[in-house]
């Protein structure tokens, strides 16, 4: 091929690469990376030159029931895990979770709540003191544990707490090589199908 007939192929190939570029690549690089931040819920833990395995939690740690089952971020309705989107543009792609506490549990942090004390609450607190074994014959007034803490919470004559939660990192989504290495394969892909002689 001489240089003048490889500049005329390429400028024949100018649409198709126009479109790459504008409308596959970005589509097509969307969706993996939505595939793969959705499939580190189902692995529990960040894909990133390997498995970075999130801290389980406790409810697996005590083991009751079917929410025992699923791993870290993942519930009945999976609300955070079909969260997951991404919005194409030209030679560009936008990856995101719309949920207000994604980015808590994707960083890690410290939330700070001050929670009002009503009186259904405070039945409630009654209720989960007489779960966690309060008020049992011979153990009035010695509950430790759970049982102590909601028998405060009942009590108490505050009419609002303030609650600190540390929530551990558990990132689902960011930067990762697995994710650059899938990206290189579909630029590869889709641009030798164009360039290649047909």
């Amino acid at each position: 091929m001489t240089e003048k007939e490889f500049i005329d192929h390429i400028k024949h190939l100018q649409p198709e690469l126009e479109r790459l570029i504008a409308r596959t690549l970005p589509i097509k690089i969307g969706a993996k990376a939505k595939a793969l931040f959705q499939e580190n819920f189902r692995k529990s833990g960040f894909q990133d030159g390997g498995l970075h395995a999130w801290q389980v939690t406790r409810r697996q740690m005590l083991g009751k029931g079917a929410d025992a089952q699923r791993g870290p971020l993942l519930s009945s309705r999976q609300i955070l895990y079909k969260s997951i989107a991404y919005t194409p543009e030209r030679g560009a792609v936008t990856i995101y979770s719309n949920v207000k506490y994604a980015a808590i549990h994707n960083e890690g942090g410290t939330i700070v709540s001050h929670p009002r004390i009503t009186p259904k609450m405070r039945r409630f607190a009654w209720a989960k003191y007489y779960e966690a074994g309060g008020g049992k014959s011979g153990q009035k007034g010695r509950e430790t544990g759970d049982a102590a803490m909601w028998k405060a919470m009942a009590l108490t004559k505050k009419s609002t707490l303030t609650v600190k939660a540390k929530i551990p990192k558990r990132q689902f989504m960011g930067p990762s090589s697995d994710l650059d290495s899938a990206v290189k394969q579909i630029i590869t892909t889709e641009v030798s199908k164009i360039i290649r002689p047909k």
